[in-house]
């Protein structure tokens, strides 16, 4: 039997958000994005392309900064535990992150598989009281191997458990990176 996830009550028990402390973004922690952008005359405009999504933001004056991201939940209850996001951090540089609940062991960090090979292993950067934060630059390696790859697998390990892996979705990943590279 295939164990692909096994998730203990500590990791149901958070919605991880679609803000990253690390991707630049124009929402605000606390208001949703459409009130975000309507308090400071920001255009969002967002994008489903096959099981990612690209975000898009302007505001009058700048340039227009897009992510992607997808949110991976829980079959039965589709609460999201994990949100994988591709953007830019505040230096410029392309960097991937992923959004874990807390209590997670953080020596192994966030691991990376495409098509059952290891791509990375990823460590967290930050913990705050909501979610933990991996973050890597990402290459042109991995986005090669995501491009064509069939699937990808991110394995975490809760505290006090055993390893879970989560299946991502790849479909879309391709049409997805082309429409955030124009920004």
């Amino acid at each position: 039997m295939k164990k692909t996830l096994q998730i203990s009550g500590l990791l149901l028990g958070l919605a991880v958000a679609g803000a990253s402390a690390s991707i630049v973004t124009a929402q605000t922690e606390d208001q949703p994005p459409e009130k975000a952008a309507l308090s400071t005359n920001v255009k969002r405009i967002t994008q489903q392309i096959g099981d990612w999504t690209l975000d898009c933001t302007e505001r009058p004056g700048d340039r227009k900064r897009c992510k992607m991201l997808q949110k991976v939940g829980t079959a039965k209850s589709k609460q999201v535990i994990l949100t994988w996001l591709i953007g830019r951090d505040n230096e410029g540089r392309e960097v991937m992150s992923f959004q874990t609940p807390t209590g997670m062991l953080l020596k192994p960090g966030v691991r990376l598989d495409v098509d059952d090979a290891n791509l990375l292993q990823v460590e967290y950067r930050t913990c705050t009281p909501k979610f933990c934060e991996a973050v890597a630059e990402l290459t042109g390696e991995t986005v090669d191997a995501l491009k064509a790859g069939k699937k990808a697998t991110l394995t975490l390990t809760p505290l006090n458990a055993k390893a879970a892996a989560l299946a991502v979705s790849l479909k879309g990943f391709t049409a997805a990176y082309t429409g955030y590279k124009a920004e």
